[in-house]
């Protein structure tokens, strides 16, 4: 029986479920042996590696999460 799985929000066909599990953990066994952080970097100071920081509404009511702009919304930055 075919299977069809949202993958990135992009419909994929596999021929049988036994394909696609497969694939899912052919997909994990590569991804085993990469890093969790780049290397050479540290977490940024001003968002503490959060991606984002919090800046007043233009209204003047709250706060609005934005993208950090000295990591680029990251949340890391290269060591110095």
């Amino acid at each position: 029986m075919a299977a069809l799985v949202m993958e990135d929000m992009i419909p994929v066909r596999y021929e049988s479920w036994r394909e696609w599990r497969t694939q899912k953990i052919a997909d994990a066994a590569e991804r085993d042996h990469r890093p969790l952080v780049e290397p050479h970097t540290v977490p940024c100071g001003n968002c503490w590696g959060q991606r984002r920081i919090f800046r007043q509404a233009g209204n003047g009511e709250g706060l609005i999460p934005t993208l950090c702009e000295p990591c680029s919304g990251t949340g890391r930055m290269l060591e110095a």
